[in-house]
């Protein structure tokens, strides 16, 4: 599946092509930096970038964190960015910080606020079926499927053992929400599939 145009946006965002930090995690990014960047890529028309405001601009039910100055109207657009995006965007400063230098960022910390900013996300959710999730667990008999070592633990709510449930094919890539495209994993192996 290719990229949609706000991926491509938060790539040039985390790639630093494209928006200004602000303190916490907000950014800045003005429409005609936008435009003047993607004509220069092909990778985005002008009018994609335009459509993509306009869907963005009619969600009101989410709290945006990258905000886009439009110079051709009134007010400004706003982007959103969703659970993952923003993970993504973390990961990347959070690279950054360790690989800088460790007397700028104690002294970035001796002035950071010690509250963290609020961000409101937008979050897509599947609805998974239960059965699947029971059938996975059974048939695990309380061993990880990957590293084939017992649960880690016994939930307290049920007194079975804790063992997490991974798409082999992401449901958010089209993934079946079956059987066959699951497997039961202690969290570390999960983990592990998604960041190792």
């Amino acid at each position: 599946m290719p990229p949609s145009p706000k991926d491509k946006i938060v790539k040039a965002i985390i790639d630093n092509k494209i928006g200004t930090k602000l303190p916490g995690i907000l950014i800045t990014v003005t429409r005609k930096e936008m435009v003047d960047y993607f004509k220069t890529t092909k990778e985005l028309t002008e009018g994609s970038i335009d459509g993509l405001l306009h869907k963005e601009a009619s969600n009101s039910n989410n709290t945006w964190i990258v905000k886009v100055n439009d110079e051709k109207r009134d007010g400004y657009y706003q982007v959103s960015l969703n659970d993952d995006d923003y993970k993504k965007i973390l990961g990347v400063e959070i690279q950054k910080s360790s690989q800088g230098n460790t007397d700028d960022r104690l002294k970035r910390l001796k002035e950071a606020q010690v509250k963290p900013e609020k961000i409101q996300t937008l979050h897509t959710i599947y609805r998974r079926n239960p059965d699947v999730v029971a059938e996975v667990l059974f048939q695990a008999k309380g061993k990880c499927r990957k590293c084939g070592k017992d649960a880690p633990f016994i939930r307290a709510s049920d007194k079975t053992p804790y063992l997490e449930v991974h798409h082999t094919v992401r449901l958010a890539d089209g993934g079946d929400d079956t059987v066959a495209n699951a497997i039961a994993l202690c969290p570390n192996c999960h983990r592990k599939l998604h960041f190792g």
